[in-house]
Order: structure tokens, then sequence, then C-alpha cells
């Protein structure tokens, strides 16, 4: 009896300790769900102009002796106050704002984790852009799953879809195992030419009008009209009326 009675009281510590953990675990699950779910992020603006100007103005003036420094100073606030007058007489005449550059940084990683990041910035560029500005994306990839990707590309979708010019500055991709592309399209075809570099084999290949026109191979060799050149420079045309002019 008196066993039965240590072995009851040892159950219940046990089931005392487990719903202890449950209890924690699951208060911690809430709190972490409920931080995602009221987290709004944040975006970040800043004005690139005004950045290079003071970057420029000090560095001006670094090259400048005091006396020069001072001149320097009073012209500058000259120019700013007149700067501002011009604005305003802008606005005041209703002739508008110049056309405007937007810059982006996307920085991806294998899971493609900025997607979302990149959709509200874009959404927030497109609630101001107009058809006469430009938007530039810096983009920095390791690579990474397929689907994340092709989200972000959808966004950028968005930029030409409004008509407004879309440049992409590729810093660094991924290319291991496979290949890099650089795409020259146009509203009528998104890579009606291409620059690649196939890691497979290390050529470099060019293909205009979606048809590849010259590889150079790993060991410089040159093939025009075909992909296999076996000479230095190899040209290769199907017809009969393959000419090579030489001034």
């Amino acid at each position: 009896m008196e066993f039965l009675f240590e072995y009851g009281l040892f159950l219940a510590k046990s089931l005392t300790v487990l719903v202890s953990f449950i209890i924690v675990f699951v208060v911690i699950l809430g709190s972490s769900q409920r931080a995602q779910q009221t987290s709004k992020g944040e975006l970040e603006v800043k004005n690139v102009n005004e950045a290079v100007k003071h970057i420029s103005q000090s560095l001006t003036r670094s090259m400048l002796n005091p006396v020069q420094q001072k001149a320097q100073e009073k012209a500058d606030k000259k120019r700013l106050k007149q700067e501002k007058k011009n604005r305003k007489q802008q606005l005041k005449d209703d002739q508008g704002i110049s056309a405007r550059v937007f810059v982006l940084e996307f920085n991806g990683d294998v899971q493609a984790s900025g997607v979302d990041a990149l959709r509200e910035e874009v959404s927030a560029v497109l609630s101001v852009a107009r058809e006469e500005d430009e938007v530039i994306v810096k983009l920095e990839s390791p690579g990474g799953v397929v689907h994340g990707y092709g989200l972000a590309a959808s966004q950028l979708q968005r930029i030409k879809a409004k008509s407004i010019t879309l440049t992409v500055a590729v810093d660094k991709v991924a290319a291991s195992g496979g290949y890099c592309d650089i795409h020259f399209g146009d509203e009528w075809d998104q890579d009606i030419g291409k620059l690649r570099y196939y890691n497979g084999d290390n050529s470099m290949r060019f293909i205009t009008n979606t048809d590849e026109q010259m590889r150079i191979e790993s060991d410089g060799k040159v093939g025009i009209g075909t992909n296999n050149p076996d000479q230095l420079l190899h040209v290769y045309r199907a017809t009969d009326d393959a000419t090579l002019h030489l001034e």
C-alpha cells in the first residue's frame, strides 16, 4: 500500500513538471506568433541627391584654405536660397516636378526572404511614381529557391506594368554549377538578347534575336554560327553565300 502511495506521488510530480513545460512552451509560442502578427516592419527612405551633394560639398571645402572656405559657404547659402525660391516659383506656376529616380536594394538569400520587404518597397514607390520616373534595383544574391525568386521577379514586373523605366544593377549573383545571364529585352520580348556565361563548360555565349550567334569556349576558341568551334576562329553558315570581309 505504501508503495502504491509513493508511486502515485511520483507520478503526480512527473505530470506536474510535464504540464509546466507544456504551459511554458505554449506561452512562448503564442508570444512569438503575436509578435510576428503585430510587427509591421519599417520603410526607410533616403534622399540620395542630398547625400551625394553633401559629400561633394565636404570634399570641395576640404581642398580650400580658410578664406576660400568662408567664401564657398557664403556662395552655398546664396545658392540654396535661390534654389528654394525657384522651387516655390515652380509650384506656384504649376510646372510640376522633374523626373525622379528611386533606388531599391534587394539583398537575397537562399530562401529569398527579402521578397516581402521588396513587395512593400515596390508598393510604396508605385504609389507616388509617374511614367517619367525611373526605378533602379541594386541586386545581390547567392541564389536560392526558384519559387521565392519568381515572386521577386513578379514584383519587378509590377513596375514595368506601370510603364516606368526599370534598371537592375547586378552586384553579386550565384553562378556555380549553372549559368549567369544578362538579358537585353524590350516590352515585346524580355530575353530577345542575352549574354550567358555557362559554368558547366566555362563558355561565354552571345544570343541575339533569341538565337545563339557566337560562343567563346574555355580554351579561347571562338565559334560564329556554330556552338562547337574546332579552330581558334570557326565561322559557319548553313547556306553557300557565306563571306568573310576584311579591310
